[in-house]
């Protein structure tokens, strides 16, 4: 048996080997074929990257080379290559625009790492862990490079931050690798500018170029010690007309917020590009939302029970008008004149008292000739008595059985304006503008009296599930997101299906109203596919004047 000297002295020898190894290097010419990952933005995706450190020169590839970003260094150049459709037709285009931003490979330098002693592993491989980790205005980031023990091959980089302000982890970057290869020369043309000729952008074309800019954050000296907000935030909050918050901790929930919606968009907008997907998104000002404001602009209440029909107290369900073969292929009740505007619920649950008064003003309007718009501060105020509760939350149903109960609703410019908030009731001396005879329920699920309904009677009330970020970012084509549910119990948000058609890309869809300002979507407005609806047939309704 060994003496507790030789045991020490094995143990110090052990220990200064681990210290002594250096860290892998990679050389200044790299291929790397990878898959990125943000687990808190749930995006994975393909990518391929060719890196030239000599003339600083990064070929960025995704799902195969469909979308390619070539920076060139040596010529002040950047190209975005990339499927586009113009007019229904696909094709790929080119898109250039001078300058080119710090190009960098996905590798990071690993200078100031130091070698883990246990072995840990990953994706199936015994790994040797390289760490390093850096505190920056209390937010510690911690990077690991895992390189596999007995290969020495590239398996993962790996960045973790924690910000110990808002006492949590803010992000997470993951690159697994399949390939980490030290090239002699890069293939003929790896840089050079695409064989056709490049326009510019049909917006701001620099902020196109997002290849780079996804990476920002996620390597060592990333994150300067003076930066509290990072310039693309402050852009954002400049393009959007914000001013940063004055509390810190609440900067880096914001910022962290925006941060990943803009890697959803970014990564969203390529699965447009490659045809994967029927509507395109885009940074509003919603993106540095917190979760709480969010869902604050949901609201509606559901009613706990197995159905729609077994609950609300209406009078009828929705009798067909037309056959299937009758039925208008599409119908717009905006060119019609009779729907308002698309107005802003802000940061209050009351989404239920926006689809209830759109449904009444269509109602009136078709009714009486005249689109007026009635108060939905009143039913926020006066009907909690039947079960709403204003900025938290409500129904449509119970609004209606509240304006039946009293007589009637007035209009906005008798009862007064929408103000974001509780209020006190003062109906009482007031004389109604219009009531409600009775409600009718349309058949849960059934897509052919939803239609019918419509064509028959005018805009709808619906209610959808709001929670997915497709639908938060929406600006053009139609929504299909199978991720979106349509259950009773699932729906969050009350809206207005105000038409219906077919898109020759994205198929048959509802136009659905919003109430979240002419600055959401397409002017307010949103093309929900006929066949992941969200909701919108879960539950439609619509009144009878008297």
């Amino acid at each position: 048996m060994r003496s507790a000297a030789v045991v020490a002295l094995a143990a110090l020898a052990s220990c200064v080997g681990v210290s002594a190894r250096m860290p892998p290097t990679f050389g200044d010419s790299l291929y790397i074929k990878a898959v990125m990952k943000l687990p808190y933005a749930g995006i994975i995706e393909p990518i391929e990257s060719y890196y030239d450190a000599k003339n600083k020169n990064l070929r960025v590839e995704y799902y195969g080379g469909a979308d390619t970003y070539i920076f060139r260094t040596d010529l002040n150049a950047t190209w975005q290559v990339n499927p586009t459709s113009m007019d229904g037709v696909a094709s790929t285009q080119c898109f250039g625009t001078a300058g080119v931003p710090d190009v960098r490979p996905h590798v990071p330098d690993l200078t100031g790492f130091t070698l883990e002693t246990d072995a840990v592993q990953v994706n199936q491989q015994i790994c040797d862990s390289w760490v390093l980790s850096s505190n920056t205005l209390g937010k510690v980031s911690t990077y690991n490079f895992y390189v596999n023990r007995d290969t020495g091959a590239a398996v993962r980089y790996q960045m973790m931050g924690y910000d110990s302000l808002i006492g949590s982890h803010y992000d997470l970057y993951q690159l697994d690798y399949t390939n980490l290869t030290s090239v002699g020369a890069f293939p003929a043309g790896t840089f050079d500018q695409p064989a056709r000729q490049c326009g510019s952008f049909p917006g701001p074309g620099v902020s196109h170029m997002n290849a780079l800019e996804e990476m920002d954050g996620y390597f060592p000296g990333d994150i300067e010690s003076d930066e509290l907000i990072s310039p693309e935030y402050a852009d954002y909050l400049e393009a959007h007309g914000k001013i940063a918050a004055e509390d810190t901790k609440e900067v880096r929930l914001r910022e962290m917020q925006f941060k990943k919606h803009s890697h959803f968009i970014n990564t969203h907008q390529r699965k447009v590009r490659m045809g994967q997907a029927s509507y395109s998104v885009a940074l509003n000002f919603l993106a540095d939302h917190l979760p709480a404001e969010l869902a604050q602009r949901r609201g509606r209440l559901p009613t706990g029970m197995g159905g729609r029909q077994e609950s609300n107290g209406a009078a009828a369900f929705h009798k067909r008008r037309f056959s299937n073969r009758a039925l208008p292929q599409s119908i717009d009740w905006r060119t019609k004149g009779a729907v308002n505007p698309p107005q802003d619920q802000g940061i209050c649950g009351s989404c239920w008292s926006f689809g209830s008064t759109a449904a009444i003003e269509s109602a009136y309007f078709l009714k009486y000739g005249k689109l007026k718009v009635f108060a939905e501060q009143q039913l926020m105020d006066c009907s909690w008595g039947e079960g709403n509760n204003a900025c938290d939350g409500g129904e449509d149903f119970r609004a209606y059985n509240y304006i039946m109960k009293n007589g009637g609703i007035s209009f906005k410019e008798n009862y007064g304006p929408y103000l974001m908030a509780d209020g006190y009731c003062h109906a009482a001396g007031l004389q109604p503008d219009a009531s409600i005879n009775h409600y009718v329920n349309v058949t849960e699920f059934d897509t052919q009296a939803l239609m019918d309904a419509i064509a028959s009677q005018g805009p709808m009330s619906v209610s959808i599930d709001a929670s997915q970020p497709g639908l938060s970012f929406y600006v053009s084509g139609v929504y299909n997101d199978p991720a979106c549910k349509n259950g009773v119990a699932d729906l969050d948000h009350s809206v207005s299906a105000v038409g219906y058609g077919t898109d020759p890309d994205g198929g048959d869809y509802w136009i659905v109203k919003n109430n979240w300002s002419n600055y959401w979507g397409d002017e307010g407005y949103i093309k929900i596919a006929r066949s992941h609806d969200c909701g919108v047939a879960t539950t439609p309704t619509y009144v009878v004047l008297n």
